[in-house]
């Protein structure tokens, strides 16, 4: 019987050890989880919200020229520049403008040759302007951009607005050319 209490005692201690192994082990790993906690918070499509963020090493990109040609063409195949909006300017030109006519406007009736075109001209004075500032002002309010020769690729853009911005095409907006074949 001492034999089988032995052995009893054996398998026991055995048994206890396993049993106190696994313990502290899961033990261990609930206290001190493994993973790692990043400290900061973001979310996919915000802007980041902390300081800048620097990795404390360097690293290289290795690339060939064909990557950076093919990135280059995917980044200007889906560049949308964003334009300001600026009202002030609108303003300053629609009175520049009407000096500008008033002024030329008198010139040109001084040197009409014939009273009854000096009256004629006279009295089409007040239309003539308010027609052209209109026109004037629809330019301005759709807004002038330059166009450029690398900008073919382009065909959307965002113009703000008081501090909202709004997509449109390219195409809807006036060059220096288009705004003076539709004044015209």
């Amino acid at each position: 019987m001492t034999e089988r209490l032995k052995r009893l005692k054996r398998y026991f201690n055995r048994t206890l050890r396993i049993v106190l192994v696994i313990a502290s082990t899961a033990t261990i790993l609930i206290c001190f989880p493994n993973t790692g906690s990043f400290k900061y918070e973001f979310h996919k499509g915000n802007p980041w919200k902390h300081e800048t963020l620097i990795a404390p090493f360097d690293f290289a990109l290795y690339k060939t020229t064909k990557e950076i040609t093919d990135e280059k063409l995917q980044i200007l195949k889906d560049y949308k520049p964003y334009f300001s909006y600026i009202d002030s300017i609108g303003v300053k030109q629609t009175k520049n403008f009407t000096k500008h006519f008033l002024s030329s406007w008198d010139n040109f009736i001084k040197l009409s040759h014939s009273k009854t075109d000096s009256l004629y001209l006279s009295s089409q004075k007040n239309k003539s302007l308010k027609t052209c500032t209109t026109l004037f002002n629809q330019i301005y309010n759709i807004g002038i951009i330059e166009h450029k020769e690398n900008a073919e690729s382009i065909k959307e853009i965002s113009i703000i607005r008081n501090s909202i911005s709004e997509s449109t095409s390219k195409e809807s907006i006036f060059t220096p050319i288009s705004a003076y074949k539709f004044f015209l």
